[in-house]
């Protein structure tokens, strides 16, 4: 069944993408393979992620090195056609990222992360809303997200636990947007 061997893997909507081992000079690649359980046909293309997840539909979402989000658009299931073309910088800075079975989009801000208090704050994305992305309770260190779209993560103390609802004051990720380049 073999595969490249990688950093982080995501799975989602019959897509199982992996990030590079190791990136040099801010570039790296991401390999990508439909779901077979007894064939792969595993391709390449330009990413150079730390972190990555996949959601429902097999569109992954990448976190770099230095904290950058992007999120791939393709159609008809054909990423190769549209290279570093298709991936998205998303406003804010991570540490990781976790997307449910529903879609749901979250992340670990890495502009504020604090081994001391567990990790950094959980921010869910709320596409088209303001603010653009939603503050929970929690700090961890990763995360990962159920089918229902409800995370758990794990913060810097090795403790894992279910996060609280989004907390009545939204926050921005990061008070100045960055963008973000691939």
């Amino acid at each position: 069944m073999g595969g490249p061997g990688g950093g982080d893997v995501g799975v989602g909507g019959g897509w199982v993408w992996v990030t590079s081992k190791s990136t040099r000079n801010g570039r790296g690649k991401v390999f990508y393979s439909q779901y077979r359980p007894r064939s792969w046909s595993w391709r390449s293309m330009p990413g150079a992620f730390v972190r990555i997840d996949v959601g429902p539909k097999g569109l992954p979402w990448g976190v770099t090195q230095k904290g950058a989000i992007f999120r791939l658009d393709f159609k008809r299931g054909a990423p190769q056609k549209y290279g570093r073309r298709g991936w998205h910088a998303v406003p804010g800075k991570a540490a990781d990222i976790g997307i449910g079975g529903n879609g749901a989009v979250w992340v670990v801000d890495g502009s504020r992360f604090n081994k001391a208090r567990g990790g950094g704050p959980l921010y869910r994305y709320n596409p088209g809303g303001k603010p653009l992305w939603q503050l929970a309770k929690q700090n961890f260190s990763r995360v990962s997200v159920g089918p229902n779209g409800r995370p758990f993560g794990a913060n810097a103390k090795f403790e894992v636990s279910r996060a609280s609802q989004i907390r009545g004051v939204a926050k921005p990720v990061a008070k100045k947007v960055v963008q973000n380049k691939l």
